[in-house]
């Protein structure tokens, strides 16, 4: 098993909203959020916090991590660890472990 430290990749959240027929309004209003701050997560200029990015992946319908990219060396040094095995990804969010499926 591998570890690896991820980001949210801004772009991802916009494609899965999209590919669901979503504006930006109606998912900020599903997830309790203004517009003006959805469009900073989706421009990467906030980090969405990882109760946020819970809901988002169950209102998309999409796993975990989908919302993730592959980190720089830099990236690697910074952000939450992630253990990644040949079944997929594991990331612990409040105690508990999701397995991003």
């Amino acid at each position: 098993m591998k570890l690896y430290r991820l980001k949210i990749h801004g772009e991802n959240i916009k494609e899965a909203r999209e590919s669901r027929g979503l504006y930006k309004r109606e998912l900020a209003k599903k997830l309790n959020i203004s517009v003006f701050e959805l469009n900073e997560y989706e421009i990467d200029k906030k980090s969405i916090p990882e109760l946020l990015l819970l809901k988002l992946s169950e209102i998309l319908d999409f796993p975990i991590r989908f919302f993730y990219k592959k980190p720089t060396y830099t990236e690697f040094l910074k952000g939450p660890i992630f253990m990644c095995g040949s079944d997929g990804c594991s990331v612990v969010i409040n105690g508990k472990c999701y397995d991003g499926e």
